[in-house]
Formats: C-alpha cells, structure tokens, sequence
C-alpha cells in the first residue's frame, strides 16, 4: 500500500504543532519527523511528546530522519542516541546516510567500512521493530543505481532497506529502473518534482511519477513524503498533496 507524508524538515519554519496541523489540512497519512529540525538525537522528552500529539491527531509516525553517517569517524554511540529518539517517538524506520562522499571517489575500503556499520546498527534497530533505510542521495554511496546494490549486498542484513528519490544526476530512465530494482528493499519514497534542478508543482511531473509509481512493489507499505516545495510555499505544498492524495487514491 502506498501513503501520503511529508519530510518535516520540508516545513522546517514550523513548529511540530504547525507540521501536524498543516499534515492534516493536507489530508496526509504521517510524517518523517526531522532530526535536525524538530526531534534533536537524546531529547527522548519532546520525541515522546510528539509522538503522543501526532497519534492524537490520527497521523502516523512514518520514520525518523536522522543525520548519522555510516561509515565515517563519526562514533558509533551518536547511532545509539539517535536510535533511542527514535523509539521513544515510536518511529517504525529510521534514515541514515551510507558515508559522506560520493561512490566515484570510495575504496573498496570504504564500501566494507560502511557496510559493516550500516549492518551492525540494522541488527541493533532490528529488535527495536525499527527498520534502517539509507538516504537515497548524491555525494553518498547511494549516489547511482550500482553503488547503492552494491552496498546493500556488502551489508547483507534483513533490516536495512533505501529510501529512494528521483536524483537529478541518473537519467529518468535509470531512476526507474533503480526504483524498480529495489523491490522489497525499498523502504519510503521523497516526492518531488524538479524541472532542471528547479523546483516545480508535483502535478507537471504526472508523467514522470506514473512511470516511478508503475515501479513499486505494491504490497509493502511505503510512505510518498512530500518535501523540495516550490518557493516553500503552504499553497502549493496543499496543492501538491492534493495531488499527490489523488494519484494514490
């Protein structure tokens, strides 16, 4: 099944009691609450607090977005932290990043490094019910269709899935493929639209998401979360998930 939601950093202007209210005025499902914008890594009292007021207000928790990158320095007791807001928020999958650069640039090395990071913070996740997916984003190694495989097949776990986006750098029909490609890995789906790196209306992209949309595998439960609004607009973001509600529907 497919729903609607958004990436809060999307509003990152508003408060989470805005981003709920705004979420249902839209007629969406739930929201990837941001680390960065909304839900800090370790305040466990306002993940708690957030989830309390998005369940009253009969939306989903759709994940946690965090900023932990796999794969660099960064410490192992920070994926700890932000794992924690994560259950505390009741997310049922949290975002990481596979490394801080791009896959033309890594080693060998550093596909095992991240790899080996990525799979042993999934065994960690995996009791918790929380699923791990990888941004699906440029200067990671995710960044084309064959780094993201290949890290997904180096880590081999159950419990680690990818988001996917329609990255600007890989040709429509190559995006397509990817997302097909994918299958039950794929974990939620960022929606947007761009028209030469500039943001436009969700509508002018129908025909490019009928073709993204066909590639989905049906039975799993993803998330369509709306973010990259033309002119961070509250009028247009109501008109895309309008949009973006009727194609699911």
């Amino acid at each position: 099944m497919l729903y609607s939601g958004i990436v809060s950093i999307t509003l990152k202007e508003k408060s989470p009691a805005e981003v709920i209210a705004l979420s249902l005025k839209a007629g969406l499902c739930g929201i990837e609450w941001s680390e960065n914008h909304h839900i800090k890594a370790g305040d466990l009292t306002a993940a708690l607090d957030i989830k309390k007021k998005t369940e009253e207000a009969g939306l989903k928790v759709a994940s946690y977005g965090s900023y932990f990158r796999a794969g660099t320095e960064e410490s192992r007791d920070s994926f700890k932290k932000s794992l924690d807001t994560a259950a505390a928020l009741g997310a049922p999958a949290m975002r990481i990043w596979a490394w801080d650069k791009g896959s033309d640039i890594a080693s060998l090395d550093d596909f095992k490094r991240t790899a080996e990071t990525s799979s042993w913070a999934a065994d960690l996740s995996a009791p918790m019910g929380i699923k791990i997916g990888f941004e699906w984003h440029r200067n990671t190694l995710t960044d084309t269709n064959e780094a993201a495989f290949k890290i997904l097949d180096m880590a081999d776990n159950k419990n680690l899935f990818c988001l996917w986006q329609p990255t600007p750098e890989i040709p429509e029909p190559e995006r397509t493929e990817g997302l097909r490609q994918l299958g039950k890995r794929l974990l939620n789906i960022h929606t947007y639209y761009w028209d030469d790196r500039v943001r436009r209306p969700l509508a002018e992209g129908k025909e490019s998401w009928k073709g993204y949309l066909n590639a989905v595998d049906r039975e799993e439960d993803h998330y369509l979360l709306m973010e990259f609004i033309m002119n961070d607009s509250i009028e247009q973001f109501l008109e895309d998930a309008a949009v973006l509600n009727s194609w699911i529907n």
